[in-house]
């Protein structure tokens, strides 16, 4: 059997690229290309994604100020950059397959 990897109980990251989160992200990349992989090769056609990056409350703030630690704008685009990245992985491989 394939061994998936643990993290912490599902912490809230504050953008998903920074180096002390890489672990974390590989982690969940790894997921994702399994799970595409998968849709892929019972021909699904399409898939969706959402990601749980969320406004402040949900996201980490500043102490004192509750000013967000991060532009959600841009994390939910990196991280869209990041997951169009696996697709077309999954996409070249299924036409060269």
């Amino acid at each position: 059997m394939q061994e998936w990897g643990t993290h912490p109980e599902g912490p809230q990251v504050p953008h998903p690229g920074a180096p002390e989160y890489r672990q974390e992200l590989d982690l969940h990349l790894r997921w994702w290309r399994a799970i595409l992989n998968r849709q892929a090769s019972e021909g699904a056609a399409q898939a969706t994604f959402t990601a749980e990056f969320g406004p402040p409350g949900y996201m980490h703030t500043l102490p004192f100020t509750n000013e967000p630690v991060a532009d959600l704008w841009e994390v939910n685009r990196w991280m869209a950059e990041q997951v169009s990245e696996l697709a077309k992985e999954i996409t070249i491989k299924r036409i060269s397959d």
